[in-house]
Protein backbone atom coordinates (compact mmCIF):
# COMPACT_ATOMS: atom_id res chain seq x y z
CA UNK A 1 0.00 0.00 0.00
CA UNK A 2 0.97 3.39 -0.78
CA UNK A 3 2.89 5.51 2.17
CA UNK A 4 1.09 8.19 4.16
CA UNK A 5 1.89 11.74 2.58
CA UNK A 6 3.22 14.78 4.27
CA UNK A 7 -0.03 16.13 6.29
CA UNK A 8 -2.75 15.23 8.59
CA UNK A 9 -4.64 12.09 7.70
CA UNK A 10 -7.64 10.53 9.11
CA UNK A 11 -7.28 7.34 10.39
CA UNK A 12 -10.02 5.11 12.59
CA UNK A 13 -8.71 3.49 15.59
CA UNK A 14 -9.97 0.31 16.40
CA UNK A 15 -11.42 1.11 19.28
CA UNK A 16 -13.98 2.97 16.64
CA UNK A 17 -12.59 6.63 17.71
CA UNK A 18 -11.11 9.06 15.24
CA UNK A 19 -7.58 10.20 15.62
CA UNK A 20 -5.65 12.46 12.85
CA UNK A 21 -1.80 11.38 12.26
CA UNK A 22 0.73 13.33 10.32
CA UNK A 23 3.38 10.57 9.59
CA UNK A 24 5.60 11.28 7.05
CA UNK A 25 6.67 8.15 4.97
CA UNK A 26 4.99 5.37 6.92
CA UNK A 27 3.66 2.43 5.79
CA UNK A 28 -0.24 2.32 6.48
CA UNK A 29 0.27 -1.38 8.04
CA UNK A 30 2.46 -0.36 10.41
CA UNK A 31 0.47 2.62 11.50
CA UNK A 32 -2.65 0.16 11.53
CA UNK A 33 -0.28 -2.31 13.58
CA UNK A 34 0.93 0.52 16.25
CA UNK A 35 -2.48 1.67 16.68
CA UNK A 36 -3.54 -2.34 17.31
CA UNK A 37 -1.15 -2.70 20.12
CA UNK A 38 -2.31 0.35 21.78
CA UNK A 39 -5.76 -0.15 21.91
CA UNK A 40 -4.94 -3.87 23.47
CA UNK A 41 -2.57 -1.83 26.28
CA UNK A 42 -4.78 0.54 27.09
CA UNK A 43 -7.65 -1.83 27.64
CA UNK A 44 -6.87 -5.09 30.04
CA UNK A 45 -10.39 -5.36 30.81
CA UNK A 46 -12.21 -7.46 27.95
CA UNK A 47 -14.75 -5.37 26.95
CA UNK A 48 -16.79 -4.90 24.02
CA UNK A 49 -13.92 -3.27 22.07
CA UNK A 50 -11.58 -5.37 23.10
CA UNK A 51 -13.14 -8.15 22.34
CA UNK A 52 -14.02 -7.18 18.43
CA UNK A 53 -10.14 -6.59 17.89
CA UNK A 54 -9.66 -10.05 19.67
CA UNK A 55 -12.30 -11.91 18.68
CA UNK A 56 -13.47 -10.14 14.69
CA UNK A 57 -14.29 -13.67 13.33
CA UNK A 58 -17.10 -14.28 15.98
CA UNK A 59 -18.58 -10.66 15.78
CA UNK A 60 -19.20 -11.19 12.17
CA UNK A 61 -21.03 -14.72 12.66
CA UNK A 62 -22.85 -13.93 15.22
CA UNK A 63 -23.90 -10.60 13.28
CA UNK A 64 -24.57 -12.53 10.01
CA UNK A 65 -26.82 -14.99 12.36
CA UNK A 66 -28.87 -12.31 13.81
CA UNK A 67 -29.90 -10.31 11.02
CA UNK A 68 -30.55 -12.75 8.28
CA UNK A 69 -33.63 -12.75 6.66
CA UNK A 70 -35.98 -15.43 5.64
CA UNK A 71 -35.36 -15.08 2.21
CA UNK A 72 -30.76 -14.81 2.54
CA UNK A 73 -31.70 -18.11 4.82
CA UNK A 74 -33.52 -19.77 2.04
CA UNK A 75 -30.95 -18.45 -0.39
CA UNK A 76 -27.93 -19.92 1.58
CA UNK A 77 -29.73 -23.42 1.89
CA UNK A 78 -30.16 -23.75 -1.77
CA UNK A 79 -26.38 -23.24 -2.15
CA UNK A 80 -26.15 -26.72 -0.13
CA UNK A 81 -24.41 -29.17 -2.58
CA UNK A 82 -26.85 -32.35 -3.22
CA UNK A 83 -24.25 -34.24 -5.28
CA UNK A 84 -21.02 -34.58 -6.26
CA UNK A 85 -20.08 -34.00 -2.09
CA UNK A 86 -17.28 -35.37 -0.25
CA UNK A 87 -18.57 -38.05 0.79
CA UNK A 88 -20.20 -39.62 -2.37
CA UNK A 89 -16.49 -38.54 -4.00
CA UNK A 90 -14.57 -40.81 -1.50
CA UNK A 91 -16.82 -43.95 -1.86
CA UNK A 92 -17.01 -43.86 -6.02
CA UNK A 93 -13.25 -43.33 -5.46
CA UNK A 94 -13.53 -46.84 -3.58
CA UNK A 95 -15.27 -48.34 -5.64
CA UNK A 96 -12.97 -47.95 -9.06
CA UNK A 97 -10.15 -48.17 -7.56
CA UNK A 98 -11.59 -52.00 -6.46
CA UNK A 99 -12.33 -52.41 -10.24
CA UNK A 100 -16.30 -52.10 -9.92
CA UNK A 101 -17.33 -49.87 -12.26
CA UNK A 102 -21.25 -47.50 -12.17
CA UNK A 103 -23.34 -45.24 -12.65
CA UNK A 104 -23.97 -41.68 -10.84
CA UNK A 105 -27.45 -39.99 -9.86
CA UNK A 106 -29.34 -41.94 -12.33
CA UNK A 107 -32.63 -39.87 -12.66
CA UNK A 108 -34.80 -42.84 -13.97
CA UNK A 109 -35.14 -44.63 -10.61
CA UNK A 110 -36.46 -43.65 -7.32
CA UNK A 111 -34.52 -40.98 -5.45
CA UNK A 112 -31.71 -40.28 -7.57
CA UNK A 113 -28.95 -43.01 -6.22
CA UNK A 114 -25.90 -41.52 -5.76
CA UNK A 115 -23.96 -44.67 -6.89
CA UNK A 116 -25.71 -47.50 -9.58
CA UNK A 117 -23.81 -51.03 -10.18
CA UNK A 118 -26.44 -52.14 -12.88
CA UNK A 119 -24.13 -55.40 -12.85
CA UNK A 120 -25.00 -56.38 -9.45
CA UNK A 121 -28.31 -54.79 -9.27
CA UNK A 122 -27.31 -52.23 -6.61
CA UNK A 123 -27.73 -48.34 -5.24
CA UNK A 124 -25.59 -46.86 -2.83
CA UNK A 125 -27.07 -43.88 -0.97
CA UNK A 126 -23.98 -41.29 0.30
CA UNK A 127 -26.54 -39.79 3.09
CA UNK A 128 -25.33 -37.10 5.64
CA UNK A 129 -26.15 -37.68 9.23
CA UNK A 130 -27.39 -34.71 9.76
CA UNK A 131 -29.62 -34.27 7.25
CA UNK A 132 -30.56 -37.98 7.47
CA UNK A 133 -30.89 -38.20 10.74
CA UNK A 134 -28.89 -41.27 11.72
CA UNK A 135 -30.01 -42.73 14.67
CA UNK A 136 -27.19 -42.54 17.28
CA UNK A 137 -25.37 -40.70 15.72
CA UNK A 138 -23.67 -37.51 17.46
CA UNK A 139 -23.59 -35.99 14.24
CA UNK A 140 -27.29 -35.71 13.72
CA UNK A 141 -28.27 -32.93 15.96
CA UNK A 142 -31.46 -30.63 15.63
CA UNK A 143 -30.88 -26.89 15.84
CA UNK A 144 -31.85 -25.85 19.30
CA UNK A 145 -33.64 -22.07 16.75
CA UNK A 146 -36.62 -22.82 14.68
CA UNK A 147 -37.21 -26.37 15.83
CA UNK A 148 -40.45 -26.76 13.92
CA UNK A 149 -39.29 -26.09 10.68
CA UNK A 150 -36.17 -28.52 11.58
CA UNK A 151 -38.75 -31.17 12.64
CA UNK A 152 -40.67 -30.45 9.34
CA UNK A 153 -37.82 -31.03 7.33
CA UNK A 154 -35.80 -34.05 8.77
CA UNK A 155 -39.37 -35.48 9.07
CA UNK A 156 -39.74 -35.16 5.41
CA UNK A 157 -36.26 -36.43 4.37
CA UNK A 158 -36.74 -39.36 6.16
CA UNK A 159 -40.04 -40.71 4.70
CA UNK A 160 -38.92 -39.59 1.15
CA UNK A 161 -35.87 -42.17 1.91
CA UNK A 162 -37.87 -44.80 3.12
CA UNK A 163 -40.59 -44.28 0.25
CA UNK A 164 -37.74 -44.36 -2.39
CA UNK A 165 -35.75 -47.47 -0.89
CA UNK A 166 -39.42 -49.57 -0.79
CA UNK A 167 -39.57 -48.73 -4.31
CA UNK A 168 -36.07 -49.63 -5.28
CA UNK A 169 -36.65 -52.83 -3.46
CA UNK A 170 -39.96 -53.66 -5.23
CA UNK A 171 -38.03 -53.05 -8.77
CA UNK A 172 -35.37 -55.79 -7.61
CA UNK A 173 -32.71 -53.64 -6.46
CA UNK A 174 -30.83 -53.94 -3.41
CA UNK A 175 -30.35 -50.88 -1.41
CA UNK A 176 -27.18 -50.06 0.67
CA UNK A 177 -26.66 -46.47 2.75
CA UNK A 178 -23.41 -45.07 3.53
CA UNK A 179 -23.30 -42.99 6.58
CA UNK A 180 -21.13 -39.85 6.40
CA UNK A 181 -20.10 -41.12 9.86
CA UNK A 182 -18.61 -44.50 8.59
CA UNK A 183 -16.53 -42.62 6.45
CA UNK A 184 -13.68 -42.12 9.07
CA UNK A 185 -12.86 -45.64 8.21
CA UNK A 186 -13.02 -46.07 4.92
CA UNK A 187 -11.83 -49.35 4.58
CA UNK A 188 -14.00 -50.89 6.74
CA UNK A 189 -16.83 -49.22 4.51
CA UNK A 190 -15.29 -50.82 1.03
CA UNK A 191 -14.74 -54.05 2.88
CA UNK A 192 -18.48 -54.25 3.77
CA UNK A 193 -19.63 -52.93 0.34
CA UNK A 194 -17.85 -55.52 -1.41
CA UNK A 195 -19.14 -58.33 0.62
CA UNK A 196 -22.29 -57.41 0.15
CA UNK A 197 -22.12 -56.96 -3.57
CA UNK A 198 -19.85 -60.39 -4.09
CA UNK A 199 -23.03 -62.01 -2.61
CA UNK A 200 -25.54 -59.82 -4.57
CA UNK A 201 -23.61 -61.38 -7.90
CA UNK A 202 -23.56 -65.22 -6.53
CA UNK A 203 -27.04 -65.15 -5.86
CA UNK A 204 -28.36 -63.48 -9.17
CA UNK A 205 -25.88 -66.04 -11.63
CA UNK A 206 -27.05 -68.90 -9.43
CA UNK A 207 -31.16 -67.68 -10.47
CA UNK A 208 -29.23 -67.49 -14.27
CA UNK A 209 -28.16 -70.76 -14.34
CA UNK A 210 -32.01 -72.32 -12.85
CA UNK A 211 -33.57 -69.99 -15.76
CA UNK A 212 -30.98 -71.46 -18.58
CA UNK A 213 -29.36 -68.94 -19.50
Amino acid sequence: MPPFKKGLHLYRTPSGSSRFLQKVGTDRRAVRFQEYRRARRSRPTLGIDAFVVRFPAAIRYASCMDHLTPEQRSWNMSRIKGKDTKPEVLVRSMLHRAGYRFRKNVSTLPGKPDIVLPKYKTVIFVHGCFWHRHKGCKDATTPKSNKAFWKKKFERNTVNDKKHARELRKLGWTVITVWNCRLKRPGRVLQKLEIVLVARNSNRNRSNKKSGF
